[in-house]
């Protein structure tokens, strides 16, 4: 290695850790999803699940390959966490009537748990804004639903 090889390395180091976007989005996902996983966990739910919920109980009759695609979850994830929400009890996967792709219907017990949610959403969503601050989320909440909508275009 040169001499000056690891003053190069350690500016390169340096310049990615100071500005890396991935980096900081990372740690956020992992910080927020924990404090919704706690909130969460009393009721056997993760808040990936939850959220799969939610957009279920919006879309009723969604293809699990749409539900993918709007929430942006791979494959394996998506299988695993709608294996678990079906032996749970909280969705059904029915065959619709056109022959097309599966659809997925939440339960009458999906329903009532998405009622137990609320809450502890409530809470974990209070936490979440007092640690980015009340302007910052809603800055957070503008610059994420922008970026989705540019995704979703593609």
């Amino acid at each position: 290695m040169k001499k000056d090889q690891p003053s190069k390395i350690q500016k390169a180091a340096t310049t990615i850790a100071e500005q890396c976007l991935s980096m900081r989005i990372r740690f956020l996902n992992r910080t927020v999803n924990s404090i919704y996983d706690d909130a969460y966990r009393d009721i056997g739910i993760t808040a990936a699940q939850g959220n799969m919920l939610v957009a279920i109980v919006l879309n009723e009759k969604i293809s699990p390959t749409i539900l993918g695609q709007r929430l942006n979850i791979e494959k394996s994830t998506l299988s695993r966490n709608l294996d678990r929400m079906r032996k749970s009890g909280l969705v059904d996967v029915r065959e619709p009537s056109s022959g097309r792709s599966l659809e997925l219907v939440p339960t009458k017990k999906g329903h009532e748990l998405l009622l137990e949610i609320l809450p502890r959403w409530e809470s974990a969503q209070a936490e979440t804004r007092e640690l980015f601050g009340e302007d910052e989320s809603i800055d957070l909440v503008g610059a994420v639903d922008q970026a989705r909508a540019k995704l979703l275009k593609e």
